[in-house]
């Protein structure tokens, strides 16, 4: 009888550790098929994998630029304009209240995801309240500017100019941008004219002569 006992015991165990390989055979093989179906859905999906960081630029220009409607300078020498400090985009203006403040400069300091910039000139002034299109533009309300909007009517129209010039080399005359301007990418060196109405070719040159100089710097990294 004791004999008999023994022998179920012994069937007991062999039956629950069959029963166990079997789970384990189960498991392995749910396992196997997991990641044969990520392999699959990675392969099908490359971006699914977490890249290393994209890698950053530092930039350092300068680019002046100046705004007239109908003949008369738009001003932006005010300190609502300065954000020389605790601002995080790339593109900034400097004021330090004195009438003869290098103002009208956008500074391109800081770093950015290497590829194409994102300062385009509708990104500048939409960030200081303006609204930009092609033929439309409406000013924030500050002071003087206070909401005005033109839009392009009859010979009354939006006129965009650009004279660009290479360190170390000789300045290019303003040429006017074709296409979309609002998304040019201002660069280093630039002088930039953006007027509005019907200006004769001396008008326009005269504008263009009001557009200060410098300071223009070479790359490297940012000043603060």
């Amino acid at each position: 009888m004791a004999k008999d006992i023994r022998e179920r015991r012994a069937e007991r165990v062999k039956q629950g550790q069959l029963k166990r390989t079997a789970k384990n055979y189960q498991w392995g093989i749910l396992g196997i098929v997991g990641i044969v179906l990520l392999v699959a859905v990675v392969a099908l999906n490359p971006g699914l994998i977490p890249g290393p960081p994209p890698s950053k630029k530092t930039v350092h220009e300068h680019a002046a630029f100046a705004w007239y409607v109908e003949g008369e300078h738009v001003s932006f020498r005010h300190p609502a304009y300065d954000f020389s400090s605790g601002y995080n985009d790339v593109v900034h203006m400097h004021y330090s209240g004195q009438e003869a403040d290098n103002n009208d400069v956008l500074h391109i300091e800081g770093s950015y995801v290497a590829g194409i910039p994102s300062w385009s000139l509708k990104r500048i002034f939409e960030q200081y309240g303006l609204k930009v299109a092609q033929s439309d533009i409406t000013l924030d309300r500050l002071d003087s500017h206070n909401g005005s909007r033109w839009v392009d009517s009859g010979n009354l129209t939006w006129h965009f100019l650009v004279s660009k010039q290479a360190e170390n080399e000789a300045r290019q005359p303003f040429a006017p941008l074709t296409g979309d301007y609002t998304g040019y990418i201002p660069r280093d060196r630039d002088k930039i004219l953006l007027t509005y109405g019907n200006p004769t070719p001396t008008e326009l040159a005269g504008e263009e002569q009001g557009i200060q100089d410098g300071p223009w710097t070479p790359t490297g990294p940012p000043s603060g």
